[in-house]
């Protein structure tokens, strides 16, 4: 709390790594939904069957 450089560079850190973490998302869905395609609506469907 004493250095306020130190607390706004790791929200840097944490801003940058936030920006890395959600462009990696994307294209491990799509991988995902390419490797997988009938899955998640299988999964969706079964379960609105069953509830």
């Amino acid at each position: 709390m004493a250095h306020p450089q130190s607390t706004s560079h790791e929200s840097l850190t944490i801003a940058i790594n936030l920006r890395k973490a959600a462009n990696r998302l994307p294209y491990m869905n799509a991988e995902r939904m390419a490797a997988f395609p009938l899955r998640p609506d299988s999964s969706v469907s079964s379960r609105l069957d069953t509830s």
